[in-house]
């Protein structure tokens, strides 16, 4: 019977290593992080594709009563796919009260979420491979029936 614990537990903590190993192999990297925000932290998930510079990048916002990997997993199967085959980054945020969050979801309120959704500042691309890759992320986005908002802080040179 021991044997065949040690054996569970082991066989649980290596598949548990697939997705990270995939991850690495794959071009993209994914890190659960936490971002201080006042009075609590804001649960999330930073996906960067592989190697070193400047990424464009998108923040996903999950709908109501879901979750930062969104209903059906849709984020959380995005995210790689933007990182690895565009190039672009990540971010997928808990909302107050919602997965992860610790918070009371009574303090998210429609003002809070309509102040905190403009950008404080804006990012402008040159680069002509950039431009052309964000604005068919952007189209894609758009025409997408289950996003219903898409916001962006760059602006084209």
């Amino acid at each position: 019977m021991k044997k065949a614990l040690a054996f569970l537990c082991a066989l649980t903590l290596c598949l548990g290593m697939i997705p990270a190993a995939m991850a690495s192999e794959a071009g993209y990297t994914e890190t659960v992080v936490s971002i201080p925000n006042g009075d609590h932290e804001i649960p999330a998930t930073v996906c960067m594709p592989a190697g070193e510079g400047k990424f464009p990048a998108v923040v996903m916002l999950h709908g109501t009563a879901s979750n930062r990997d969104e209903a059906g997993n849709g984020y959380k199967m995005a995210a790689p796919v933007l990182a690895e085959k565009y190039g672009v980054a990540t971010i997928r945020i808990d909302f107050m009260g919602n997965g992860d969050s610790t918070a009371d979801y009574m303090g998210y309120t429609f003002e809070s979420a309509e102040i905190e959704m403009v950008p404080q500042n804006y990012i402008t691309m040159t680069g002509e491979d950039d431009v052309r890759s964000m604005t068919k992320l952007l189209d894609m986005l758009e025409d997408n029936e289950d996003v219903q908002n898409v916001w962006h802080n760059w602006q084209q040179d």
